[in-house]
């Protein structure tokens, strides 16, 4: 007849146990930070210029250009009467907005 011996666990096989427990921990907390820095990304809003014609009153918005300011006169011509088109104003867009 065989007997059986229990199962011994030595001060080794803790040590061992903790160090790989640890080594886990510490790769999920790696993975939870790459995770949120891709969610995190900067984004540059889009600045428009909004151009009106004072003649005839048409509004026309454009992609900001270096130089643009309130009330400055463009020189860009208005497609319905041909006056000279001045900013009537500049914003930015966000993601998610048109």
């Amino acid at each position: 007849m065989m007997l059986k011996t229990p199962l011994q666990v030595t001060s080794e096989d803790i040590m061992t146990l903790i160090l790989l427990t640890l080594l886990m921990a510490f790769v999920l907390a790696a993975m939870d930070v790459v995770r949120r820095r891709r969610r995190f990304r900067l984004e540059l809003p889009r600045i428009k210029t909004e151009l009106k014609c004072p003649s005839c009153g048409l509004k026309e918005v454009r992609d900001f250009k270096q130089g643009d300011y309130i009330s400055k006169v463009t020189g860009e011509r208005c497609k319905r009467c041909g006056g000279q088109l001045v900013v009537f104003a500049i914003y930015t867009i966000m993601r998610g907005e048109t």
